[in-house]
């Protein structure tokens, strides 16, 4: 008969995630991700919007437009508080 080596058990691979901890739900709920948001506007705006992006010197993607003007609304914010 031949020996062979216990199996590592399941109790100390549990202990291992354990003791390796992680973030909370909390800490990791939009680190480094993209999220997806749906966005409903007045087709009017749309328009406007539109021809804003039409009108710059150098074209750009409607969604690129909009996180400039987003991103420009959050500094005006903090910069106010």
């Amino acid at each position: 008969m031949t020996i062979s080596r216990k199996p590592p058990s399941a109790e100390k691979k549990i202990q291992e995630i354990i003791e390796k901890g992680g973030k909370s739900s909390a800490e990791a709920k939009y680190e480094s991700r993209k999220i997806t948001v749906q966005l409903r506007l007045a087709g009017e705006l749309l328009e406007r919007i539109d021809e804003s992006v039409e009108r710059r010197a150098v074209r750009i993607p409607r969604h690129t437009w909009f996180l400039e003007a987003i991103a420009e609304k959050l500094a005006r914010e903090e910069k106010e508080s």
